[in-house]
């Protein structure tokens, strides 16, 4: 199984935000460069038609966070993930799940083999 850990994503790429385009571009272009780096230290999973992404959100508070807000907030770092595996991002299946409270909030991606 590859595991991957990431950073808990900035609150203004969420849909629910109305952050400026020009503002969700930029983080969201951090964020799949973060992703591509993280991505290209673990080793790429076996080629295959489909990824299951058994995804965990661990947020930074205990405020109720709704599981598709949160996948649309992530869409640079599946992209960053896609590009360093060289493959399409239509490609995954997230699988996405909410974890416990951490300090400054994490998201693991776990891919099975």
């Amino acid at each position: 199984m590859i595991e991957l850990e990431f950073l808990w994503f900035n609150r203004k790429l969420s849909p629910n935000e109305n952050a400026h385009w020009g503002t969700i571009s930029r983080l969201r272009k951090k964020q799949r460069w973060d992703a591509y780096i993280i991505a290209l230290a673990h080793p790429k999973p076996e080629v295959r038609e489909e990824y299951i992404l058994d995804i965990t959100f661990h947020p930074k508070t205990n405020h109720k966070q709704d599981k598709d807000n949160c996948i649309a907030s992530i869409k640079g770092l599946l992209d960053g993930v896609a590009d360093a595996w060289g493959v399409d991002d239509s490609q995954f299946k997230p699988i996405p799940s909410m974890g416990e409270k951490v300090d400054n909030g994490k998201i693991v991606i776990r891919i099975k083999e």
